[in-house]
């Protein structure tokens, strides 16, 4: 929507009835200058539908980046970097915000600090916390302009600080956050402005916050800082149990790939389908036996009823092993080629099974 046309008298109503008394104003004079006022006037109601609700408040999203100065856009900016107590002689960049004398400024131009009231007063500072509020607390009210520069009567008392609120009213047409140093100042509940006021209904927002707030929001920004970095670990911790969770599946598979579990007769691949190794095991669940693959045949794993088992023949004395050995119930044992290369049988009669103990 562009700008209302301006209305641009054309016809000089009093000059024309100086110079001729008697004669009664042109009536097609008067229709054109209404016609241009009408146009006007229509114009400018347009625009406000755009601009302005019914009941008088600003419409949503009336109001973009475009409009604010760059005091503003520091104050609103997306992220402020906490940076603690001012210290001199320090670079501080945009959107830093730090605290001095109970109250939190955003560094809005990026410099080095020298002396704060001095870099306060060339701009390079805005207030974002005002210690005249209570603990945590928001201050928000509207006045309305009347014509005048007040004073206005303010529902907090904000002491002498201008710059402990934020003002934004009317300016040349447009809103903006008006200047602290050179268009209002502050005495308790007064507020007087450097000019005359725009008449409107509360077409003047006044705000602010207290120091807890502004700390409140900074808590904020290093609390969502902690939780990314948190989140990153548990990233990291997740990635470690999936990766030992292949590794547990991997080591279950290479023994399921080993031990073929119970079944009722040879297989002839593993339980995946492929091809059998040597050393795999399975229990026959037909003869109840454990069995072992060779590489070509499965073979029981099992004890004879009669164990046979060769010694060393370092001993040359007759009933050597017989003599040292000593046979259990069940069980009875033969030496065989006494001084020789001997051998002893051990034969089970009964439960339990032979065993053979070599001594040398």
């Amino acid at each position: 929507m562009t700008q209302p046309t301006p209305y641009d008298q054309a016809f000089d109503f009093s000059d024309y009835t100086t110079s001729n008394p008697s004669d009664p104003i042109p009536g097609i004079r008067i229709d054109t200058e209404l016609t241009a006022l009408t146009l006007t006037t229509d114009e400018i109601l347009a625009n406000l539908v755009f601009l302005q609700n019914d009941d008088t408040s600003l419409k949503n999203a009336s109001v973009h980046k475009d409009a604010f100065d760059a005091d503003a856009l520091a104050l609103m900016g997306g992220s402020w970097t906490p940076q603690g107590s001012w210290v001199t002689s320090t670079a501080y960049a945009v959107s830093d915000v730090v605290e001095t004398n109970g109250s939190s400024y955003v560094c809005s131009t990026a410099h080095t600090s020298g002396t704060f009231s001095t870099d306060d007063s060339s701009g390079y500072w805005t207030i974002v916390a005002n210690p005249g509020l209570g603990s945590g607390s928001v201050y928000f009210e509207r006045i309305s302009g009347d014509g005048s520069t007040g004073p206005f009567t303010l529902s907090l008392n904000m002491g002498t600080d201008e710059q402990q609120f934020f003002v934004i009213g009317p300016s040349n047409g447009t809103s903006k956050v008006l200047d602290p140093a050179a268009d209002y100042t502050v005495s308790g509940t007064s507020l007087t402005f450097g000019s005359s006021t725009t008449i409107g209904t509360n077409n003047y927002i006044i705000w602010s916050v207290s120091s807890t707030a502004a700390t409140a929001a900074a808590s904020a920004e290093i609390a969502k800082d902690d939780a990314e970095t948190a989140q990153a670990a548990a990233e990291v911790a997740q990635t470690a149990a999936e990766t030992a969770q292949t590794a547990a599946e991997t080591a279950a598979d290479n023994f399921d790939d080993t031990y073929l579990g119970a079944k009722a007769s040879d297989p002839t691949l593993d339980n995946d389908g492929d091809p059998l190794n040597a050393g795999d095991l399975y229990f026959n669940t037909s003869s109840n036996v454990m069995k072992y693959y060779t590489g070509s045949t499965w073979n029981s794993l099992g004890a004879n009823t009669d164990e046979t088992s060769k010694v060393s023949a370092n001993d040359t004395t007759a009933g050597y092993l017989n003599g040292k050995l000593v046979a259990g119930a069940n069980i009875t044992m033969t030496e065989n080629l006494d001084g020789g290369n001997e051998t002893l049988t051990v034969s089970n009669s009964g439960p339990g099974l032979g065993m053979i103990l070599a001594l040398g």
